[in-house]
């Protein structure tokens, strides 16, 4: 593979084979390539999720927090709550 990069980038790919990581120029690109290939399909995973979380903003399905002691309570019913769910479901199997 022939790579016409400009300079700042071809420092960049000399400086990662100086680490031993790489034996190839090649292989640092193809490294990249993957690395924002992945982080592609993560975006692409994590949009729905988004606009899921966004739909719920515009239809006030949100908590309000203002203080560290309203965070605190928060996740401490979150945890409560799942606690009566796992046990509930436990009692349901046996």
């Amino acid at each position: 593979m022939t790579n016409n990069l400009p300079p700042e980038l071809a420092a960049f790919v000399d400086e990662k084979l100086a680490t031993g990581k790489f034996a190839t120029a090649d292989d640092v690109v193809v490294a990249c390539v993957r690395d924002a290939y992945q982080r592609e399909r993560e975006e692409a995973d994590l949009q729905p999720l988004l606009q899921e979380g966004l739909d719920d903003l515009e239809k006030g399905n949100v908590v309000e927090i203002k203080s560290d002691e309203e965070l605190d309570a928060f996740f401490e019913d979150v945890k409560r709550r799942g606690r009566e769910r796992f046990e509930q479901s436990q009692r349901a199997a046996s």
